[in-house]
């Protein structure tokens, strides 16, 4: 990889992670929405991009830029992980069913974009 895509994917990388910033305080900013939605937005909406792309027969240099360095820091597990712990202390059962809902969301997300992806 030349020192070009690196920098791309480190410019991308503070794009998604200033848009993930972005998507989450808006919805923490909703009085009526609870914080992890914003986090299982920017991940479904990633998972949904990914799957896109795959679909669409993005690879190389444009699959690195926007994959790893836009998406990459624009959908978060490790914020998924922190607020799934967070939903431990109301109820284990509505951790679980977060975590594994989110976790279903996310890959039904990835097959539709794949599907829609590969009709573009």
């Amino acid at each position: 990889m030349n020192g070009g895509v690196l920098a791309g994917i480190a410019l991308l990388g503070a794009a998604g992670a200033a848009t993930r910033a972005s998507v989450q305080g808006l919805a923490a900013t909703r009085e009526r929405i609870p914080f992890f939605w914003g986090t299982l937005t920017v991940n479904l909406s990633g998972a949904l991009a990914i799957g896109l792309l795959h679909g669409a027969g993005v690879h190389g240099t444009a699959l690195k830029l926007v994959g790893a360095g836009f998406l990459g820091s624009f959908t978060t597990f490790s914020g998924w992980m922190v607020e799934t712990d967070r939903l431990n202390s109301e109820s284990r059962r509505l951790e679980v069913g977060y975590l594994l809902g989110a976790l279903a969301a996310g890959l039904l997300a990835v097959w539709l974009g794949n599907l829609v992806g590969a009709q573009l």
